[in-house]
């Protein structure tokens, strides 16, 4: 199934999910959540102000938004005052602020070892990037574990201050094995699904969407498994959504249009534009 046939969901069902989606939110590490299976967006310095602190966002369900139609926008939550203390006033400009969007579902959506990772975008229509390479049960599995053992383990933000907001989650990362920061860089920031792994970096400016970054994040079912939006068993992962914040914190999640079209839409514009011709060629008295 893929986003476009998502597309044709009723206008009820859409708002449903978006309530559902909301209220997962409440669902939190902060709490004792055991991570799997939850879409997280976290944030680390690489040095300077905040070195040792990181601030990770739980947006509940990763598996919630696949269902969300295309035009689908929600609110995500304000972190703003939780950043500004980590990181510093300005830690939208700052290049040594690093923020990515991970989940490891550890068997509970689809099949064992599903990753979701974002990658950074304009955030602007048509979607900007491409989905990371699948891969194998081995390799996926290593970095679910990762974020599992960031998530959950000893050490983890389940034992961290909370933020601001009930979902969030103040971690230090003095001594810990586990922490973002550690697992960003070693497991799922530095994977083999591509150079830089799943993290961005913020930079002066904003991004001609006017956000101050923006990352799609795509599903990759291991290699071999059926992913639901494409029919697909191997290649590129499926987009989901695009998480995006700006300088005052607020994250918002959308879903946007790929640029590409089916092969349904492809034969219309083709049969259209011969149409064209046609009719050109009678108005110049031209048979066809």
């Amino acid at each position: 199934m893929t986003k476009n046939t998502i597309l044709s969901k009723t206008i009820a069902a859409a708002a449903s999910l978006v309530v559902l989606a909301t209220a997962a939110h409440a669902a939190t590490l902060v709490n004792g959540s055991s991570g799997a299976g939850e879409l997280f967006i976290g944030f680390r310095a690489t040095g300077g102000t905040g070195a040792t602190t990181n601030v990770v966002l739980d947006l509940g369900s990763a598996a919630g938004f696949s269902a969300l139609t295309t035009g689908s926008t929600i609110s995500l939550g304000n972190i703003g005052s939780d950043l500004v203390s980590a990181f510093g006033a300005t830690w939208y400009d700052r290049t040594d602020v690093l923020w990515s969007s991970v989940s490891g579902n550890g068997g509970t959506d689809i099949t064992t070892n599903t990753l979701y990772g974002g990658r950074s975008s304009t955030g602007l229509f048509p979607l900007s990037t491409t989905g990371f390479a699948r891969q194998a049960n081995t390799t996926q599995g290593s970095i679910v574990t990762g974020i599992l053992s960031a998530a959950a383990g000893t050490g983890g933000f389940t034992t961290s201050a909370a933020g601001s907001i009930a979902n969030v989650a103040i971690e230090s990362t003095t001594g810990n094995v586990n922490s973002w920061t550690a697992r960003a860089s070693a497991s799922f920031g530095s994977s083999a699904l591509s150079a830089g792994g799943f993290e961005q970096a913020f930079t002066a400016g904003t991004l001609a969407s006017g956000a101050q970054g923006a990352l799609d994040v795509y599903r990759l079912v291991k290699t071999g498994t059926s992913d639901p939006d494409t029919g697909l068993t191997s290649g590129v992962g499926s987009y989901q959504i695009t998480l995006t914040i700006d300088n005052a914190g607020a994250v918002t999640g959308s879903v946007l249009p790929v640029a590409v079209p089916e092969p349904a839409s492809i034969g219309m514009l083709t049969s259209l534009a011969l149409f064209g011709v046609g009719a050109m060629r009678r108005k110049r008295g031209v048979k066809a």
